[in-house]
Order: C-alpha cells, then sequence, then structure tokens
C-alpha cells in the first residue's frame, strides 16, 4: 500500500504529499497535483474492479 504524508509547510500548513511504499519516497506533487491524482484513481478503480492501493493521509 502506498502511504500518503503531508510536508510540513510555512505556519504548519502542508504544501505538499509524500507517497511512499516504506521509507522509499515515489513522489512529492504539490496538493493540487495530488487531489487530482487521488480523485481520479478513485474514479477509476471500480471500472478496473481493483484496489487504487493508495493509504490514509498520515
Amino acid at each position: 500500500m502506498i502511504d500518503r504524508r503531508d510536508s510540513g509547510g510555512v505556519g504548519g500548513g502542508a504544501v505538499s504529499r509524500y507517497y511512499r511504499v516504506g521509507d522509499d519516497v515515489l513522489w512529492n506533487p504539490s496538493n493540487g497535483v495530488s487531489a487530482l491524482f487521488l480523485r481520479t484513481a478513485e474514479a477509476l478503480a471500480p471500472e478496473t474492479g481493483l484496489p487504487t492501493g493508495l493509504g490514509p493521509i498520515r
């Protein structure tokens, strides 16, 4: 499962997300790109019959 984590931003707000497997960072997109990716993955999962493999944000 891919673990999603917030990165710290100014004032404690997250400015991007880390997509990780274990300790390996796979991708670190901005919040907007991350949200678009997640919505797309969630929309396509039922069509493929496969889970997204994306875990909760930690």
